[in-house]
Order: C-alpha cells, then structure tokens, then sequence
C-alpha cells in the first residue's frame, strides 16, 4: 500500500510542478524536488552551491551558496522560455548568516535566441540581510527576438552563506510596476512621484469628484480557476468621502461576462505603502480578464504602483505536492 501510495504522490507531484501557475514559468519555484528538475549549478570549487533544509524560506528546502569554501563561486539558474520585448516579475526571498558581509549576491537574466546569447539584464548586486528573509523583486525587459531567459541568481567570492527560496518568474502582467502599457480613463496617469518602485507609478486624481480607472488588458485566464490580484498603494492624505477599489472584469472573447470588485479606502493611508490582495475566481467560460484599479469621488490623490496577478494552485494541490515531498524523501533514505 505505502509503495502504490507513494507512486500516486510522485506522479501527481509531477503534475503539479508543471501546471502549478499559468504564469510562472520557474520549476520547482521553492527547490523542494532537487537538480534533476529545473535547476543547474555552477559552482567553483564543488559545494558552493546546493540544495539544504536549512536553507528554506517556505517547504523543506531551499538554496544555499556556500562561498566560505575557498571564497569560490556558487550560482543556480533556469533556462524558460519568454516572448521579446516583454518585461517580467522576477522574486525571489533571501537571507544570509550574520556578520560583516564581503563580496556580492546577484540576480541576473541572460537573453537568447535561438540558443545563441543576444544580451543579459548584467549582475544586479542584492542586499541579501541577516535578521529576516527579505524578497527581492527585479522587472528585466526581454530584447526583441528573444524565446529564453536564463534565470540565475548567486555570489562572488562571499565569506558567509546566503540562502535563497521561492523564486518567481512570470509575466501575466507585462508592466507589473507600472513604467508603460497601462491604459488610463478620466483622471488617472502616470507620474514620476507615485512610484513605489521603478522610475513611476500611476496616480488616480479624483479630488474633483470625478472618476479614475486604469485597466491592464487580454490577460489569459481559465474559467473556474482561483487568482490573487496585489497591488501596492499610497494616499497623499485620509480619505473622507468617495472610494478606491480594485476590480478585475471576467471575459469571453470580446463579451463581458461580469466582475469582481474590492473597496480598498478604508487599508489606503498617508502613513505608508500598502500592499492590497484581492482573491478571485475566474467566472465560469471565461478566458480573458480585465485588471483594474481605480477611484470616484475620492478628495485625496491616491498611488498605486507594482501590480500582480498570479494564479493560485488549489489547497489540495499544495497538499498533493507536500505529500510527493514527504514520500520523495522518505523513498531517498
């Protein structure tokens, strides 16, 4: 029974790792499985970089770069396919031993087409702390013509180990921190000061008592499926009358099928950023959402910037891919 129950776990662990997230196109995002999936090293010397429990983030695994090993070099990488000139989300959680730091920690994308390199995003230097796991969130643009990204993060010549998890690599939103490509109604545009991060955000200018909305187009859904919808905002003063929401509209090619809205006044302060989430469920026969975020009638400017729209893998599925872990481990012992 354990041997059937086990082989029912790692087929269905298969399956998950594929088909977790329309969107992410890392496997094994949170590195629970081991090389053999998604992930390759580069390592100088041997042991720079691995795979360890106690280096996870979430799961019961997670990577470490070791370059206290003759102050050598570690890194890991996924090849992914990706569409020219398109800009991507990509995250991932680290975090290091305590001490005085010497040497780097970078993320990096490499671009190709057609298995030759056409360009790289460059070594982007990360502060990876010693107190608490800390995300950090790059948005590389692909040059034209290009189908692959390599995906790397790692270290240079580093003294204390630094351990990485949950990376993220997706591309629903094409513009997530708001730099072009949205589309603006009424009062709503971009401006330099309501960033959050980037260069700028969008502000929603409703303190005429009219209306604002920005909406980001032709995002590919299936009906039935559950999506998170996160969006950071920032309001210059408190909000006395009207309303800021977020609203996602459900369609079926080019017919409106209906929405799902969420009044988000009362979390959005003057005090600091706030990130918003909004869980949805795809209406049933849709394949295209609207992703929208607005305001009316509101007597301060609000700001909104580093939008995500990710699908969200069912509680069974993250039980399923769990359990396939378990029985992956306990199989290996």
């Amino acid at each position: 029974m354990l041997k059937k129950l086990m082989l029912v776990s790692f087929v269905l662990l298969l399956g998950v790792s594929v088909t977790a997230r329309a969107d992410e196109l890392i496997l094994d995002p949170s590195m629970e499985i081991g090389w053999d999936w998604g992930w390759t090293k580069g390592e100088t010397p041997s042991g720079a970089a691995n795979i360890e429990c106690w280096a996870n983030h979430t799961g019961n695994s997670g990577m470490a770069m070791r370059n206290w090993v003759d102050s050598g070099t570690g890194f890991a990488y996924q090849d992914v396919p990706v569409t020219g000139s398109t800009t991507y989300n990509y995250t991932l959680w680290s975090l290091r031993d305590a001490g005085d730091l010497t040497g780097d920690f970078y993320m990096n994308v490499e671009w190709y087409a057609g298995g030759s390199k056409i360009g790289e995003m460059g070594k982007t230097t990360i502060p990876v702390p010693s107190d608490d796991w800390v995300q950090q969130t790059l948005n590389p643009t692909s040059p034209a013509g290009s189908d692959t990204a390599r995906v790397i993060f790692g270290s240079d010549t580093v003294n204390l180990t630094g351990k990485f998890d949950d990376v993220d690599f997706s591309g629903l939103l094409a513009n997530p921190s708001f730099e072009d490509r949205w589309t603006m109604s009424g009062v709503a545009g971009y401006e330099g000061w309501a960033a959050h991060t980037g260069s700028r955000g969008i502000a929603v200018r409703t303190w005429a008592g009219s209306e604002g909305e920005a909406h980001y187009d032709n995002v590919s859904v299936t009906g039935g499926e559950s999506y998170l919808y996160t969006l950071w905002g920032l309001s210059d003063d408190v909000i006395t009358q009207g309303s800021y929401y977020m609203k996602v509209e459900w369609y079926d090619g080019e017919n409106l099928l209906g929405e799902s809205v969420k009044d988000i006044s009362d979390g959005l302060t003057n005090a600091d950023w706030t990130q918003f989430s909004f869980n949805v469920t795809a209406m049933a026969g849709s394949d295209s959402a609207r992703v929208m975020f607005g305001g009316t009638g509101v007597n301060v400017v609000g700001k909104f910037d580093d939008a995500s729209f990710v699908e969200v893998p069912e509680p069974a599925t993250v039980f399923i891919l769990g359990l396939g872990g378990l029985f992956l481990s306990r199989r290996k012992r």
